[in-house]
């Protein structure tokens, strides 16, 4: 059996009440993600995510139809996954299945369709979302998956790509392959999955794409704190044309938005990046840990803290600025309450 999995996801909103998620959904018969190969207590999941079936339907390419179906995953920080599934009966060898693979990973045929669902499940989750998002930030992934052990270049099918590559280009893709037994393998690129599994078993697709969902989410939040840095300097900007108690004023403005947005994003981060712990399992712990290395989270979850010691660093100087302005303005007083002092006790020589 030869499948391809087309994802699609998105950043819906700041968080999803799965109970709730549940509830909308119940004529879909939504169910929680349990791993079927690793045991429970192997793989801890801190709440696992909402699967449920969306719709079926069919694929055609160059004549050939393959069954297609969409089916969705809702993760609790605020993530739906849509992946679109075709099952590959009915292609002619190799050749065909790398024609289908690099359309596949370079067309945009599919765009529409994963816009057009998305909006419509969002508007659906709506009793669900808390703090939805106002623009759709996403992520896309494909994986390739087979039940027959590949005697093939399985290269060309994760690059969508049949040119000939150099040797060192392929032994860095390969470098990323994983093997537990004889039957299965699992090769890992930046954008793309090869995974073989003689039994069916999918708890690998499962990961990676929990990985794809903490990847998204990093980049979402670095680019809100990129937005939140400039809107700053822009309101300090601002702030700095005004004088006195008012400009003291704008400045506790900004000190207490900065202190909102570093506590709520160091908070959903860290819920995002905890969110799933391997504590037995070797094999799928050192899966799971190279596709978050290969996807690069850990320079998103780097720059996160950079952004935010910066917007700590910004508050600690305005705080500094509004506590010398105070001192300031009690020393003036002292002084203006001397001085009058002074005057009213030589006004009785001036009689």
């Amino acid at each position: 059996m030869d499948q391809v999995f087309l994802y699609r996801l998105f950043d819906i909103a700041e968080e999803i009440n799965l109970l709730k998620a549940e509830e909308v959904l119940g004529e879909k018969r939504p169910f929680r993600l349990k791993l079927k190969k690793i045991p429970p207590k192997a793989i801890h999941i801190e709440e696992p995510p909402l699967i449920f079936e969306y719709s079926t339907g069919s694929y055609s390419y160059k004549g050939k139809t393959f069954q297609a179906k969409i089916s969705g995953k809702i993760f609790a920080w605020g993530v739906l996954s849509l992946n679109l599934s075709l099952d590959l009966k009915g292609l002619n060898g190799y050749d065909e299945l790398v024609d289908l693979m690099i359309y596949l990973n370079n067309t945009e045929e599919f765009d529409k369709v994963f816009k057009k669902e998305v909006k419509f499940l969002k508007d659906l989750l709506t009793p669900a979302l808390i703090k939805p998002s106002l623009e759709l930030f996403e992520e896309d992934f494909l994986i390739f998956f087979t039940t027959q052990k590949p005697n093939y270049d399985p290269v060309p099918l994760l690059l969508g790509d049949n040119e000939p590559l150099s040797s060192a280009t392929r032994a860095e893709i390969l470098n990323n392959r994983f093997s537990y037994a004889d039957t299965d393998l699992t090769i890992i690129t930046w954008d793309a999955a090869f995974v073989y599994d003689a039994d069916g078993n999918m708890d690998v697709l499962d990961l990676l794409e929990f990985a794809v969902s903490q990847l998204l989410e990093l980049r979402y939040y670095d680019s809100l704190l990129t937005k939140e840095i400039n809107e700053m300097y822009q309101d300090i900007d601002r702030a700095e044309k005004e004088w006195g108690y008012k400009k003291l004023g704008k400045y506790r403005t900004i000190m207490k938005r900065l202190l909102k947005t570093v506590a709520d994003i160091t908070e959903i981060t860290e819920r995002v990046q905890n969110a799933l712990k391997v504590t037995e399992d070797v094999f799928y712990a050192r899966v799971y840990s190279q596709a978050l290395r290969i996807f690069r989270t850990n320079i998103w979850a780097e720059q996160i803290r950079h952004k935010l010691n910066v917007l700590e660093r910004s508050y600690s100087m305005l705080s500094e600025e509004v506590v010398t302005s105070r001192f300031l303005a009690l020393e003036v007083t002292i002084v203006l309450l001397i001085l009058l002092e002074f005057i009213l006790a030589l006004l009785p020589y001036f009689k």
